[in-house]
């Protein structure tokens, strides 16, 4: 899986300390015409997503807020979610990606497939997005051994620790 590694331009790829990847999380804000969508718009753009990513979706919901109050929706993935919400009236859109599948469609890396489908959906747009490793951290088992063991006391200072 060399897009773990990998550092591309408006991608912000983390880099735990990490013994088992679960899959990637992209969290994708933008700014332009996605967030004046309505929620058929949304779920044929998200649906369009999943499918490039290699994503199975097992089922869908989308809210309506009312005229010109934004919209929610989720599409449930067999490889997790990917969700968003509008708030038309700031010209903003909040869109979670969340895909532990190792390739997308045409052998593209899911998460980058994924938001390339987003990204052609509105050219002139603005997309900033963070994509995090969703993993175990190699110190996980200690870290909740020592909070097991001290749960009378006050607990650990979790950022403290180089691998967290």
């Amino acid at each position: 899986m060399t897009y773990y590694d990998k550092q591309r331009e408006g991608f912000h790829l983390t880099d735990p300390k990490v013994n088992s990847v679960k899959g990637l999380h992209a969290i994708v804000e933008h700014s332009g015409k996605i967030s004046r969508f309505d929620c058929q718009q949304l779920e044929g753009l998200l649906r369009r997503a999943a499918e490039a990513a290699g994503a199975t979706v097992l089922t869908s919901c989308f809210h309506d807020f009312g005229d010109g109050l934004g919209n929610t929706g989720v599409l449930v993935l067999a490889e997790s979610h990917i969700s968003v919400h509008t708030w038309p009236e700031n010209n903003y859109a909040a869109i979670d990606i969340f895909v532990c599948s190792e390739i997308g469609h045409n052998g593209m890396e899911p998460v980058d497939a994924a938001i390339e489908v987003l990204r052609s959906a509105d050219r002139q747009g603005c997309f900033h997005c963070h994509v995090i490793h969703r993993s175990v951290p190699a110190s996980a088992p200690q870290l909740v051994a020592t909070e097991l063991s001290e749960s009378t006391q006050s607990k650990p200072n979790w950022s403290q620790n180089e691998n967290h």
